[in-house]
């Protein structure tokens, strides 16, 4: 059962809390279509990652923290849990664009991540399976699609710049 009758009861300027969508278009047609669209990708998947503001506040609060000095069992917290607002941010967008059943569980996804925030640790934890998420990238991308040669792209020129610099 969805919860639509959920969203009638919802008042005021909270945006939506099972999809996060805005709360100037909680009541439109728009957003009653991806919040059912989003609950039942979530039921099919069997897991509901944070909302996309959510995601994006647990990133800087975690990227805030790396940059504090913190005990080394801290750090490794914080990076975990960057991770994990990386993933949930990743298939927060998957739902929205439909490609939820491809998109990667948790652990391939930390293993497709080439970022300096991946700890030796990390990394041993999760090996590395390259060319699945391009360096420098969190957004996971079906192949083949607009969204990835995008990444590949950018990538490409991003690797460029560094060794004609």
């Amino acid at each position: 059962m969805l919860k639509e009758d959920f969203l009638e009861d919802i008042r005021g300027d909270k945006d939506c809390p099972i999809c996060g969508w805005d709360a100037q278009t909680l009541h439109t047609n728009a957003h009653k279509a991806r919040c059912t669209a989003w609950q039942r990708a979530c039921r099919r998947i069997g897991y509901s990652p944070m909302t996309r503001p959510e995601a994006t506040e647990a990133i800087d609060t975690a990227q805030q923290r790396l940059e504090d000095a913190l005990p080394e069992q801290d750090m490794a917290q914080t990076r975990m849990a960057l991770i994990r607002a990386f993933y949930d941010r990743s298939l927060t967008l998957a739902i929205d664009n439909g490609n939820a059943d491809k998109h990667p569980d948790f652990r391939s996804y930390a293993s497709m991540l080439e970022l300096p925030e991946m700890s030796q640790q990390l990394r041993h934890r999760f090996p590395h399976t390259p060319k699945h998420i391009p360096a420098g990238f969190t957004v996971w991308q079906p192949e083949g699609s607009r969204g990835r040669r995008f990444q590949e792209r950018r990538a490409r020129q991003m690797r460029e710049r560094r060794l004609f610099a």
